[in-house]
């Protein structure tokens, strides 16, 4: 008995053995497994870990990158391409800024409006090429000779804008914009070409003329407009009776519109006295406007408005078909040998004189040969290639050509080689004193002897005295206008003047 319970304590140590093994063997296996997953989810942790400081990183990068886009499109847009100056958008800002400052912190400024005089000549003749870099050499210019905390903008075309900070005085501008026009003294040198590069500029000042932005540039536009009406290469500083100028001004354009419109601006005639026949040999078209109150307004009095507004091929039409339709009858009743119409530079470059030209006389049926057209040496300055194609198709139709103001320029006798020019006519600064003037006697006679050479007549223009006209005469000056033999007068008495046929004063023919 004794031995049979010890063999069954024996048994079943036994299997408390085995099961603490089968334990222990499992216990390991589960604590290797769970070391092998802690091994995996640390892995797996430090890949997600560095996946993240990669995403991160990018995310970071990639946020860059669009704030870098992001102010590069608003310098962009901000920025004016040709010049990298500030834009029109920019500057309504920055104007808007520099307003909303001088209101918190009474900080004084000015604005000036800086306008590049005669660009659109050389944009037209010389090619947009050279206009570009026209533009980017007044940029240039402009930034110079402005102070640190001033502020250029390119608002479009030719026209610039400074706005200039912390004012003390009007001084302070005037001296910013001497400084500006003193730069524009540098012409531009353009593929061998030297071009003439120039500004005009006005200005207005916060708070002494406005305290809002649309003021502020109104009034500086307002000065502008009064340096360019000058005559260009002029500083204006805003003043209030500018307003009632303006306004003025504007009356007289509509009223010339008006007045071209219902055909008041009408054409009178200067009569061109011949030395040898002693009578009226032709005549030169002036233009008048007959007003409603019926005074007249001679050309001084408009013409540079009509410039201004683009409106001088309206003119030339409207005067060239009117002329030619009174003085048909004079040249076909053999009365007037020719007509003598001024041309405008402008009609070259836009290209429209000949078509002009060929409308007028096939309407009115007026000759081509008994019409002379008369141009001046600042139609020739930029292109005498496209004038000279020009003048030449003129003459091929029979049109005669007057050089005019002849000897006022500085390379006149130039043109005489180039063009096809048949009339001279001298301008009055030469003729004033060969009355009395020894040199003045010399430079008329030296020139009449070039007409001579190139058999090209010769006209006076403003002779006054007789004592004139019987020098001028004997000089070689075949044709004589002036007061001396009448004013511009109106076609009845123009008319009425022909059919009179007075004399020319005695003697001046001997």
């Amino acid at each position: 008995m004794t031995d049979k319970c010890e063999k069954g304590d024996d048994e079943q140590l036994r299997r408390l053995e085995r099961r603490v093994d089968r334990e222990r063997a499992a216990r390991h296996e589960a604590e290797k497994l769970l070391e092998q997953k802690s091994r995996e989810l640390y892995f797996a942790n430090q890949r997600l870990l560095a996946l993240a400081e990669g995403l991160e990183q990018r995310v970071e990068e990639r946020t860059q990158e669009l704030v870098a886009a992001r102010e590069n499109a608003v310098r962009l847009a901000e920025r004016d391409q040709l010049t990298g100056l500030a834009n029109r958008m920019c500057f309504a800002r920055l104007l808007s800024e520099a307003i909303e400052g001088w209101s918190v912190g009474n900080h004084r400024f000015a604005l000036l409006f800086i306008d590049l005089d005669r660009f659109k000549e050389i944009n037209d003749t010389v090619g947009h090429d050279a206009g570009d870099a026209v533009l980017q050499h007044a940029a240039a210019l402009i930034k110079k000779a402005i102070r640190g905390h001033d502020i250029v903008a390119r608002l479009g075309g030719d026209e610039f804008a400074v706005i200039c900070n912390f004012i003390e005085s009007p001084c302070d501008v005037e001296r910013v914009a001497e400084r500006i026009m003193a730069e524009f003294q540098k012409a531009l040198s353009f593929r061998g070409r030297i071009l003439p590069v120039a500004c005009s500029i006005g200005s207005a000042l916060v708070p002494d003329d406005a305290c809002n932005q649309i003021d502020l540039q109104r009034f500086a536009d307002i000065a502008l407009y009064r340096s360019k009406s000058a005559g260009r290469s002029v500083y204006t500083a805003f003043s209030a009776t500018m307003n009632v100028e303006i306004h003025e001004r504007q009356t007289l354009e509509s009223a010339l519109k008006l007045a071209l419109r219902n055909g008041d601006i009408e054409p009178w005639f200067q009569p061109i006295q011949s030395v040898d026949a002693g009578d009226t040999a032709a005549a030169e078209v002036l233009a008048r406007w007959r007003k409603a109150d019926g005074s007249i307004e001679p050309p001084a009095k408009f013409i540079r408005v009509l410039e201004e507004c683009g409106l001088m091929r309206e003119l030339f039409v409207s005067v060239l078909t009117a002329s030619c339709r009174a003085a048909r009858p004079w040249v076909e009743q053999q009365r007037l040998q020719y007509l003598s119409v001024n041309v405008s530079p402008g009609q070259f470059k836009r290209g429209s004189l000949l078509d002009d030209v060929d409308q007028a006389l096939e309407q009115t049926g007026f000759p081509h040969g008994a019409l002379q057209l008369e141009i001046t040496e600042e139609a020739l300055i930029y292109d005498l290639h496209a004038v000279s194609s020009q003048l030449e198709e003129l003459t091929q139709r029979g049109v005669r050509i007057a050089l005019d103001d002849f000897g006022s320029g500085y390379s006149s006798i130039g043109y005489l080689r180039r063009l096809p020019i048949h009339t001279l006519k001298l301008d009055r600064s030469l003729i004033s004193d060969v009355a009395t003037d020894v040199r003045a006697r010399a430079i008329v006679n030296a020139i009449g002897e070039i007409a001579r050479a190139l058999g090209v007549e010769l006209v006076a223009e403003g002779v006054e005295t007789e004592a004139q006209a019987l020098w001028l005469g004997r000089a070689g000056c075949n044709l004589l206008q002036g007061y001396l033999f009448g004013r511009p007068v109106s076609r009845e008495t123009f008319e009425a003047q022909l059919l009179r046929a007075a004399p020319m004063p005695s003697n001046l023919s001997a």
